[in-house]
């Protein structure tokens, strides 16, 4: 078959790693992949399979917000689809779900949707109240509606969707995010990306993600605050976003500036990780 994975950009995410996974393995049994981009940049694009087909709908970059630029991707992405004539289009990740159903519409494709967010989940602090709510489950409504398919990352994605719609669930499949194990052990002997990066005697924890509200940094610099009254320790954070700077005031009003330090995404983050004393979490 012909397939196209659809992503936001190559940025160093779980979601764009994951489809870069997929790509490769249905590429790997025979079948024509493409992995398209709404956006060109990304340090992952290098690490793209070579039976896997690159291609982003701005070459040049674009700016705006995520929701920006698929609005303007709309027209291009159309036009991709109905020059490629794929028989599968896979939206990877949850912004790009509307921009796949409606630019496929009435073309003789299927589509597939990733859902990996809660239908509650709150983008920014200024999603809140119950217009919101409302309008966020009319939004994964028509999703699930127009799909062909929906893959939910976990069973509680799939008990959320049977409470908005029993009749939509049906539609529903869980595929659990998977992790190739021994490709993770043999990255992870690669060397640092900056050696300078675990100077010192001090232990080092390790956070990573993008820099946003709800992957809730700022509560784990309060804990790093907590421990280090008792212990000396290092805080890496590796990503970037629009809460960059934020991150450092609030860094510096709990007297922890000097042990904080971000660098920007890696295509390859796993020897950090190895090296770390502790890998935290705190989405």
């Amino acid at each position: 078959m012909k397939i196209i994975v659809f992503v936001e950009d190559f940025g160093a995410t779980g979601v764009v790693r994951n489809a870069i996974a997929i790509a490769g393995r249905l590429a790997e049994i025979g079948h024509d992949v493409t992995l398209l981009a709404a956006k060109p940049d990304g340090v992952l694009r290098a690490s793209v399979p070579e039976a896997v087909v690159s291609a982003s709908l701005n070459e040049h970059g674009e700016s705006g917000s995520r929701k920006a630029v698929m609005r303007r991707s709309f027209a291009r992405f159309r036009k991709f689809v109905v020059r490629e004539k794929p028989d599968i289009v896979f939206s990877s990740g949850n912004h790009g779900h509307l921009l796949v159903l409606g630019g496929t519409r009435l073309l003789p494709c299927r589509t597939i949707v990733r859902i990996s967010n809660d239908l509650d989940h709150r983008g920014s602090e200024r999603e809140v109240g119950a217009w919101s709510a409302f309008t966020r489950k009319l939004k994964f409504r028509t999703i699930l509606t127009l799909a062909d398919r929906v893959v939910l990352v976990s069973a509680r994605l799939l008990d959320q969707v049977k409470a908005l719609d029993p009749a939509l669930a049906r539609k529903a499949v869980v595929i659990p995010n998977g992790v190739d194990v021994e490709a993770v052990r043999a990255q992870a002997e690669d060397e640092l990306p900056e050696p300078s990066l675990f100077t010192g005697d001090a232990p080092v924890i390790v956070a990573m993600g993008r820099l946003v509200p709800q992957k809730n940094f700022a509560m784990l610099l309060h804990a790093v605050a907590i421990a280090r009254k008792s212990k000396d320790l290092r805080l890496l954070v590796i990503g970037t976003g629009p809460l960059e700077a934020p991150l450092f005031l609030v860094a510096d009003r709990l007297g922890i500036a000097d042990a904080l330090r971000v660098i920007g995404p890696v295509a390859n983050p796993f020897p950090i990780m190895k090296r770390s004393a502790a890998m935290i979490l705190p989405s």
